[in-house]
């Protein structure tokens, strides 16, 4: 409804006599606008002049609320909203019908165009915005008041600190005696409003989070993948948008899971630590304590958590049981980055144990267990030790809850994150010539992601070294590549549309779990002994597409360490 075109201030004719202002809430009929009985489908419409530049005011205040509008007053300020409503150009009759006899008419009877004011004028930019947006999205056309509470709800709000004329009182933020909700923005009306998400059918899922990059062996597979781009998403209006998921993908922070570079001050703690070791017989045992650092605000403070590995060796078996760090393997790992999904030396939550069984002439038989944070392992390797090169082959079984391979997949689509994995590895050591020993692995796996539809997934894992004494210490150089998906498809029960009711439309797409690059970590490490009881380690890595994101800039870190006993 119009507002009211009854709007004047008070005035004084000098003579005591005082005409008190008019205009200060809406007329009939609009003044019903907020009231119980109208279930918030009704909307009072106030008049907004929007000033034009001129020389004498090339920047003027650009919209304010016209002189005659009737304003918002109390009990409909919520229900109150401004649209233009002066020099309004309209279809009106023929010139000779409004203005009979006047001699600037033109010659036709055609009706004409007119210059027009009234909040008469201002209530129908609101009507067609409301028609427009139960058109538009039909999952409103049943909840007309929910369409109206869009608009209100995005209107630019009306600030104006001077008093106005007519209430006496100035248009504040928010909600307001003058201005009610503020100002009709129909942009904001129709773009995406609070939390945006997509709906898979288990639950609805932030696009943030389906978008984000999950780091692990899938990098930015959903992404790469492409599949996304084209899905309807919705606001908290249960509105559908088509998405454009590079669009938003290229504004998401990274988001991925856990830290790529270790913690150096807990990798100084344990180098700064304590290390005992003991033997008797065929029974050896060592145990590592991190060091503590004092702090003097902390009321308590508890003692890092220490490592052990205890090694005992009967007949033609060995046993190895141990706290931190990871089962020992030929191949060579990089030491300055995190795998996300894989344990690392400096973690000391997890245990591990391994049985060796001696075959004869060099053969060996070895199997193993590991638990770590969420993430267990067991395998076998087989294989044969000579006095110049060994290696293994065999199977681990892995089971992850946390994660999908050090990342997120379910997660994005209403599951829980996690792994179940049957990796086939082949590793050894060579020592080549005299000085050079040689290394190498290479691990193929078969993964499940429970609680989504996945099929043929594969990934890989591979790393090279090399090794030689240099001066007073050694070389090592390494080339790794962390695990990585080599092929596999994720089958999403995916929202493509909205229908004519406005509920969901769901269809299959099928998309590569894949990522767009390949990470390589290059390390190089050198450890030496100087003098008496001093030692050093110097280490520098570089990763280039880091979470196998293609174009991704390439990560680097330096290590040095030197230390002597006190």
């Amino acid at each position: 409804f119009s507002a009211g075109n009854e709007a004047a201030p008070a005035i004084d004719d000098g003579m005591g006599n005082i005409t008190p202002a008019v205009g200060a809430e809406p007329t009939e009929p609009a003044y019903i606008a907020g009231e119980a009985a109208s279930l918030g489908r009704v909307v009072a419409v106030g008049s907004l002049n929007i000033v034009e530049p001129t020389v004498t005011d090339p920047n003027p205040d650009y919209m304010k609320i016209s002189d005659f509008s009737n304003r918002a007053g109390n009990d409909a300020k919520n229900y109150y909203i401004l649209a233009p409503g002066e020099r309004v150009v309209t279809t009106g009759p023929d010139d000779d019908i409004v203005f009979p006899g006047d001699l600037t008419n033109d010659a036709d009877t055609i009706g004409d165009y007119y210059s027009v004011s009234g909040t008469s004028f201002s209530a129908p930019y609101v009507a067609g915005a409301l028609a427009l947006m139960l058109q538009t999205f039909p999952n409103l056309k049943d909840k007309p008041e929910v369409a109206l509470q869009i608009l209100l709800d995005t209107a630019d709000d009306y600030v104006d600190t001077a008093l106005d004329p007519i209430t006496g009182t100035a248009a504040g933020a928010g909600a307001d005696e003058v201005s009610g909700v503020g100002t009709l923005n129909l942009a904001q009306a129709f773009s995406p409003q609070g939390q945006q998400t997509l709906d898979f059918g288990a639950e609805k899922v932030s696009i943030g989070t389906v978008l984000a990059p999950s780091g692990g062996a899938f990098g930015d597979w959903a992404t790469n993948s492409g599949a996304l781009n084209g899905l309807v998403f919705q606001d908290k209006y249960e509105r559908g948008f088509v998405l454009d998921a590079d669009a938003v993908s290229a504004q998401l922070p990274d988001g991925l899971a856990g830290a790529r570079m270790v913690n150096f001050q807990t990798r100084a703690d344990w180098a700064a630590g304590e290390t005992h070791s003991v033997r008797a017989g065929n029974l050896s045992f060592n145990w590592t304590q991190a060091r503590l650092y004092d702090d003097p605000t902390a009321p308590y403070q508890e003692d890092p958590q220490s490592t052990f590995q205890m090694r005992y060796s009967f007949g033609a078996n060995e046993v190895e049981v141990g706290r931190g760090g990871s089962l020992t393997r030929l191949a060579p790992d990089v030491s300055l980055l995190n795998e996300p999904g894989v344990g690392n030396a400096f973690s000391t939550g997890g245990a591990w144990a391994k049985f060796s069984h001696h075959l004869g002439q060099g053969l060996v038989m070895d199997f193993f267990s590991a638990e770590q944070s969420g993430r267990s392992q067991s395998g076998f390797r087989f294989g044969r030790d000579k006095p110049r090169w060994s290696y293994r082959f065999g199977a681990t079984f892995v089971e992850d809850v946390n994660t999908a391979l050090g990342g997120s997949v379910q997660e994005r689509f209403g599951a829980e994150d996690q792994t179940q994995m049957t990796a086939y590895a082949l590793e050894g050591a060579w020592l080549a010539g005299r000085r050079w020993t040689l290394s190498s692995g290479v691990e193929m796996a078969s993964v499940d992601l429970p609680g989504v539809n996945v099929s043929d997934v594969w990934t890989s894992r591979w790393s090279l070294g090399a090794s030689r004494p240099a001066g007073p210490g050694r070389l090592s150089l390494i080339v790794a590549q962390p695990w990585r998906a080599e092929t596999g498809s994720i089958a999403l029960n995916a929202p493509v549309g909205i229908d004519v009711r406005g509920a969901l439309i769901h269809q299959t797409v099928n998309a590569g779990l894949t990522p767009s690059g390949r990470q390589v970590d290059f390390e190089t490490r050198y450890g030496f002994q100087l003098a008496e009881s001093w030692t050093g380690e110097a280490a520098a890595v570089v990763s280039t597409s880091p979470n196998h994101i293609a174009g991704a800039e390439e990560e680097s870190a330096l290590w040095f360490r030197l230390s002597t006993d006190w």
